[in-house]
């Protein structure tokens, strides 16, 4: 919750952030301190943020988890994270998760095909990563297809932004960016990793078929953003088998981290901390029907 104005102690600020309070030191906390807010709808995030983050598919508002801040931080990495340090620079923040930012379900990408046969063939696939230019980082999906052994993964996504209406996309969609503001830090590094929430497949799937790999011509991590893709294909389903009235469901739900380093706050004294993390919500769902009438499965 956001730190009230009056009578900020260090157990208050520990509390906020989930640490011990002993052995604190107000420049060590301050000095590090990452701010990482996500805007409301398509919106910039606030100027007192370590960076800026814009989501034109970000999921639902309610559903981001950031950071709140307020002006008693100081823009981008001065105030807050600048000597002489003072708990009253604290007054209306809440760290949230303190190095994580997270979207609502940012994209959905389904899939269903229908057939007569034992064996149906039905499977998603995106990919989902971050390029660098200039001093601007920004997210793609990309609407693509991979046959794998026999079986064709493709699928439609689509985006949802903070009323949480969703828009069909196509080809490649740039969903949200990293920006430098005034006073701000942008990231110089990444590093991917990801978190299943949902891993589930009925009917004739025997399980969700779900495989994250390295994106398509990239990396899943560099110490030096720029045109190099930083990110995964992920892919989803496949062959469903059973008999006529067969009905199945393959679900595969992911947070994606991109897990970023190489802000700087000009104080070498206290580095901000080693890793922000922006999480994005990608979820497929696939379809397979098996028709009606006799099949000799």
């Amino acid at each position: 919750m956001t730190i009230a104005s009056s009578n900020i102690g260090f157990s208050t600020i520990a509390a906020e952030k989930g640490v011990g309070n002993s052995n604190l030191s107000l420049a060590g906390m301050s000095g590090g301190q990452l701010k990482l807010p996500m805007a409301n709808d398509q919106g910039a995030s606030s100027q007192y943020g370590t960076f800026t983050q814009t989501w034109t598919y970000g999921g639902s508002n309610g559903s981001r988890s950031s950071s709140t801040v307020a002006s008693a931080q100081g823009q981008g990495v001065t105030g807050l994270n600048q000597g002489s340090y003072a708990m009253s620079e604290w007054a209306g923040f809440d760290p949230g998760s303190d190095t994580t930012a997270t979207t609502g379900t940012a994209i959905l990408t389904s899939q269903s095909v229908s057939d007569t046969g034992c064996f149906v063939i039905s499977g998603c696939v995106n990919d989902i990563y971050c390029q660098k230019s200039g001093n601007t980082i920004t997210f793609y999906v990309t609407k693509t297809t991979q046959a794998v052994g026999g079986a064709f993964f493709s699928g439609t996504p689509v985006g949802y932004n903070g009323a949480g209406s969703g828009t069909t996309l196509s080809g490649t969609t740039a969903i949200g960016t990293i920006t430098l503001g005034t006073n701000q830090s942008v990231p110089t590094a990444c590093s991917m990793s990801y978190t299943t929430t949902l891993s589930t497949g009925s009917g004739g799937f025997f399980g969700s078929g779900g495989n994250v790999s390295t994106v398509s011509g990239g990396s899943t991590a560099t110490s030096n953003l720029g045109s190099t893709k930083i990110g995964y294909r992920v892919r989803s389903g496949g062959q469903s088998e059973g008999g006529p009235g067969t009905n199945s469901t393959a679900r595969f739900q992911n947070t994606f981290k991109f897990n970023f380093t190489g802000m700087s706050s000009g104080n070498s004294s206290f580095p901000l901390m080693t890793t922000a993390t922006i999480g994005i919500k990608l979820n497929q769902v696939t379809f397979a029907s098996h028709g009606s009438g006799f099949q000799s499965c």
